[in-house]
């Protein structure tokens, strides 16, 4: 039997600090770890509803290479990935516009 595997998000993802968009629903932001050749292509943005327990559908908010750590600036218009480029260590940040 031959096993078949799509390599996305190998090693780790990531889920930030998520800050109230209302009441109940809060902004999740996933970086993603993919191999060469593979299907990620970096940050994305879900929504999330607290009185549900439902996460909303992954959209690529920035494309980014291997960024495998996030944070949140406090006053939260910053989102910051710390990844790898090239085989180099990297930090990057990105304007959150509403």
């Amino acid at each position: 039997m031959r096993r078949h595997s799509i390599q996305l998000a190998v090693g780790l993802v990531l889920v930030t600090w998520a800050q109230s968009m209302s009441a109940e629903q809060y902004d999740v932001w996933i970086g993603t770890t993919t191999p060469r050749g593979g299907m990620s292509r970096g940050i994305y943005h879900a929504s999330f509803d607290a009185g549900t327990g439902k996460l909303g559908p992954a959209e690529l908010a920035a494309e980014a290479s291997q960024p495998e750590f996030l944070a949140m600036h406090p006053g939260g218009a910053v989102l910051y990935s710390v990844g790898n480029v090239s085989g180099e260590p990297s930090v990057s940040a990105f304007r959150v516009e509403r």
